[in-house]
């Protein structure tokens, strides 16, 4: 299951220290919950806002503004100011600006078969 790997990658000692090595890349986030407004992007950024150590820059995106406004109104106190940003897995530019934002872009857009291509191949030139 998805949430036991995601609580192992949220301990504080497998994050870098803010500054650290992996910060070097100037991007606006650290994480990005890309597709929060559904049932398990919802979740994984509740538990994120819970478990996540301070100094980690998150956002959530998806493709209505008004449902993300919605879906972080409803999460811990934590994640009540995350940025929001819109993004459709049918815009390759907003998707490429989104990767581009991001050291991590948490997916959970499904069904994946059918959107997570457009999401790999928006991430692929953005780690350079």
């Amino acid at each position: 299951m998805f949430l036991p790997y995601l609580a192992q990658a949220t301990r504080p000692a497998r994050w870098p220290e803010p500054g650290g090595m992996l910060t070097a890349i100037n991007r606006e986030h650290d994480v990005v919950v890309y597709g929060a407004t559904g049932f398990v992007g919802a979740l994984t950024a509740a538990y994120l806002a819970r478990h996540a150590p301070e100094g980690v820059r998150f956002a959530l995106a998806g493709r209505s503004a008004d449902k993300l406004a919605a879906t972080r109104a409803t999460l811990p106190a934590a994640a009540r100011e995350w940025p929001l940003v819109v993004a459709d897995s049918g815009d390759p530019v907003a998707l490429a600006a989104l990767a581009a934002s991001t050291r991590v872009l948490a997916t959970t857009v499904g069904p994946y078969a059918r959107y997570g291509l457009p999401v790999v191949e928006a991430c692929s030139p953005a780690t350079a």
